[in-house]
């Protein structure tokens, strides 16, 4: 894992990279949360700009406890001329709710995953092939760097809002109430959640998996009624979601490393002198060590307690997993062959 420092110099380097574009509007909802539950006070500038600000995961997450410390530092560094607003849980949508009311004005501000965004900028599916991100300093490499400017710039070009960058959600694993996973013969004819990607439905296709795609807060209760055999995602967020309450073992296959993609409003954006666009983007590639060491400390607990709320865990041989997808990603890269060069030679 990288150090503070040295991930803190790559998050500086990528603010450098920065470049204009994108935004969206504040707007109402229901009462958003900090870090500890509660919402935000003081006194506010007659002429505040309040953020709101959605993800669908809860207020433990690293999504959420960057987005908290994000609206701290902001409210700090702009003297309360913005406030952001944190939405957990799919309080105010879903993650394609969440893009396209940032993309309206709905919304301000959201964290949500990339599979989703790369509906609207296709070239984001380059970071949806299996077996990509080889751990975690490779991951910091990409998308602190160069290539994660890269992307985020073509996701404001795509979509017309900007995209302050990528934040990290993990390495995927996968969880099941039918039986353990110790070979990739024991993946067939699971049905499985997936995001609502294409990529995701061909990995999982490739592994003989039935790949049913639905969003995040619809996969608990279709697990626990048995509509779904499973589902996949970072460690971290199984074990927040309490899997071991509707499942029976977890496989630690880290199939995929996903980012997350962090997008604000056009009518914001534009709308800000450059001073606090810098003040924006200098607070972000901050907040984006912060975000990544939650997310890396949680992984390194979070299959202890999956395995202390009864699960029981296997770890596959990955090589074979990544064999019987490699087709996949073949075929996924053709696009994208000049980037995924890049990637795999760092």
């Amino acid at each position: 894992m990288k150090t503070f420092t040295k991930m803190l110099a790559i998050a500086l380097t990528a603010a450098v990279l920065l470049t204009g574009c994108g935004g969206g509007a504040a707007g109402g909802g229901s009462t958003p949360a900090s870090a500890d539950g509660g919402s935000g006070g003081g006194s506010a500038p007659a002429d505040q700009v309040v953020i709101k600000a959605g993800h669908v995961v809860s207020t433990s997450d690293n999504y959420h406890l960057a987005l908290v410390k994000m609206g701290e530092l902001i409210g700090e560094r702009t003297d309360g001329r913005y406030k952001i607003e944190v939405y957990p849980n799919a309080q105010i949508g879903s993650e394609r709710d969440l893009i396209e009311g940032v993309q309206l004005g709905s919304v301000g501000m959201c964290v949500v995953a990339t599979a989703p965004v790369a509906n609207f900028a296709p070239k984001l599916n380059v970071v949806e092939l299996p077996f990509l991100i080889k751990d975690f300093e490779h991951a910091d490499r990409m998308f602190m760097g160069e290539i994660g400017r890269e992307l985020a710039d073509t996701v404001t070009a795509s979509a017309g809002i900007k995209c302050l960058g990528l934040w990290e959600n993990g390495f995927r694993s996968v969880v099941n109430s039918k039986r353990p996973i110790n070979s990739v013969e024991d993946v067939k004819g699971l049905k499985i959640r997936t995001m609502e990607n294409s990529a995701h439905q061909a990995l999982w296709s490739a592994l003989g998996a039935d790949p049913v795609p639905m969003a995040w807060g619809d996969a608990y209760t279709a697990v626990q009624q048995g509509a779904l055999d499973g589902l996949e995602n970072a460690i971290t967020l199984l074990y927040s979601l309490k899997t071991a309450e509707i499942t029976k073992y977890l496989a630690v296959t880290e199939h995929l490393y996903s980012p997350a993609v962090v997008l604000l409003g056009d009518s914001i954006w534009s709308n800000m002198s450059d001073e606090d666009k810098k003040i924006f983007e200098d607070t972000f590639a901050e907040v984006s060590v912060y975000e990544r060491e939650v997310s890396r400390k949680a992984a390194a607990t979070a299959e202890q307690g999956l395995k202390d709320q009864g699960l029981e865990v296997t770890h596959p041989d990955k090589e074979a997993f990544r064999q019987a997808t490699e087709k996949v990603k073949e075929e996924l890269s053709r696009d994208y062959a000049d980037i995924v060069a890049r990637i795999e030679a760092a």
